[in-house]
């Protein structure tokens, strides 16, 4: 039973393997840029935008994170109603919740980054490459819209 369970395991790492390679092979992510400004610059547009969109929401994740460990640490501490609770205040307390808020929207633009990237990359092979590879239903993803009323996120499916 054990020697079963070894030779399966075994199978599907060769067979995960396999796939990988077929499906990182396609195209490592300079040729795909190289190709996209080819043959399909409003994808590539796309593209870039999915990273500029990522690598901005990366930077606020890390920016919220840090402003988050400073408002921490510089913010004056009081007890709530007698009780071992501890409320961050003053200016220390106020860096806290504005790096928290920075890091959940953050997290919001850089997941929305990496779903275009993935969609247009998916599109890109669909149309001039390799379609064995590349799902026919796009993911789901965030997107994040504004208008004159304010901001809003969706989750399209």
């Amino acid at each position: 039973m054990r020697n079963l369970l070894l030779v399966c395991i075994g199978l599907v790492f060769c067979i995960e393997k396999g796939l990988a390679q077929d499906f990182g092979r396609s195209l490592s992510r300079v040729e795909l840029q190289q190709k996209m400004i080819m043959n399909a610059p409003q994808l590539y547009n796309k593209h870039k935008k999915g990273v500029i969109l990522s690598r901005v929401g990366m930077g606020i994740v890390i920016g919220g994170g840090v402003a988050m460990i400073v408002g921490n640490i510089t913010a004056e501490r009081k007890e709530v109603d007698g009780d071992k609770m501890d409320e961050l205040s003053g200016t220390g307390g106020v860096i806290h919740k504005v790096g928290y808020v920075s890091a959940i929207i953050g997290g919001a633009v850089w997941i929305t980054g990496g779903s275009i990237k993935r969609n247009t990359r998916n599109s890109y092979l669909r149309e001039f490459g390799n379609s064995a590879i590349v799902p026919v239903q796009p993911a789901p993803y965030f997107q994040l819209n504004a208008s004159s009323n304010g901001l809003g996120l969706a989750l399209v499916f």
